[in-house]
């Protein structure tokens, strides 16, 4: 972010996310990231596909509001759908996804790596049949 002349803000430790910060993570973490994360399982001999949480709507969020601040573009899942993640683990494919989720309106906000991971972990407990 300092490379692109931004200033984080934080309120109690988070940081507080406007519309410019957002996209940029979405680039990074969807595009670049994502991408690279992908191409080092794959040079491992593991098959692995990118995607974003928004994909499939496989993860939505909500805003979230700590402590009565508004974080801006900051939000928490509050529904998924694991058909997409379970159709590629079907083809013995590993997903890769990204924190960006769509709000439940429709504007993408940035959410928690280690939520989607408890989600998916919820998702491997439950028979698949």
């Amino acid at each position: 972010m300092a490379m692109l002349g931004k200033t984080s803000e934080f309120v109690n430790g988070l940081r507080v996310t406007d519309a410019e910060t957002r996209d940029i993570a979405i680039m990074v973490l969807a595009g670049k990231m994502n991408t690279d994360l992908v191409t080092a399982i794959g040079a491992q001999g593991q098959a692995a596909m990118g995607m974003c949480g928004g994909d499939g709507h496989a993860f939505r969020a909500r805003k979230k509001i700590h402590a009565g601040s508004d974080l801006g573009f900051v939000g928490e899942i509050c529904a998924s759908d694991p058909k997409w993640i379970h159709a590629i683990w079907g083809l013995r494919c590993c997903a890769c996804d990204s924190p960006a989720s769509p709000q439940v309106a429709t504007v993408s906000i940035t959410t928690s790596m280690p939520t989607r991971w408890r989600r998916r972990a919820r998702w491997l407990a439950k028979p698949t049949h």
